[in-house]
């Protein structure tokens, strides 16, 4: 089970930013063999965008991630997104695997996330990687297959970076079955670099 405790609630602050890592806590684990379980803790006054979430499992050949399973956000109007969907409190998110054997397997799950202080700054893309023990599970069935795909792109901030970034859920050992859709006339790009206000 997760370590960390209840929730935050909403609500402006004065005070200083706070570090990344303690401004959004994540924990992940494997919930049971064909599911992994994130948790994301925003700290009372901080937000998350549900939207600028990006997921990849490394080392785990024969396994993907299907699309996550995100819980309610509150509709929220960003100064530079506009209307976005955001969680001011912890959120669980399981996150189907899509299994090609059934073995046990150690892989490392990749997160990158971003989110703001309320009515303050405004955070760069933050990555995080946890280590999973993954226990045997069941091979995917045709009938539970959902191909993955990525979440719809935020605008990036003003000033960001023109490099193309991850899709929601990268699978790079299943892309020739299951691609991630790309709109070519509006191709993702990099949010904003570090330092960019919120205010």
């Amino acid at each position: 089970s997760f370590g960390l405790g209840t929730g935050s609630t909403p609500g402006a602050t004065d005070a200083a930013p706070l570090p990344a890592e303690q401004a959004y806590q994540f924990e992940a684990i494997a919930n049971n063999g064909n599911e992994l379980l994130l948790r994301f803790t925003p700290a009372p006054g901080y937000y998350l965008y549900r939207d600028r979430t990006r997921l990849a499992l490394e080392g785990a050949k024969g396994i993907a991630l299907q699309r996550p399973k995100w819980p309610k956000g509150t509709n929220y109007h960003d100064e530079h997104f506009g209307d976005v969907v955001v969680y001011f409190d912890q959120i669980d998110v399981p996150v189907p695997l899509l299994r090609e054997h059934d073995r046990a397997f150690d892989a490392t799950l990749k997160a990158t996330f971003q989110g703001c202080q309320k009515d303050g700054i405004c955070y760069p893309p933050m990555t995080r990687r946890v280590k999973l023990s993954v226990p045997k599970g069941s091979i995917s069935k045709p009938s539970e297959i959902e191909a993955p795909v990525a979440t719809p792109m935020l605008a990036p901030l003003p000033g960001a970076d023109a490099n193309a970034s991850a899709p929601a859920v990268e699978n790079p050992a299943d892309a020739s079955t299951n691609p991630a859709p790309t709109d070519a006339a509006n191709p993702p790009r990099q949010p904003a670099p570090a330092g960019a206000g919120h205010r």
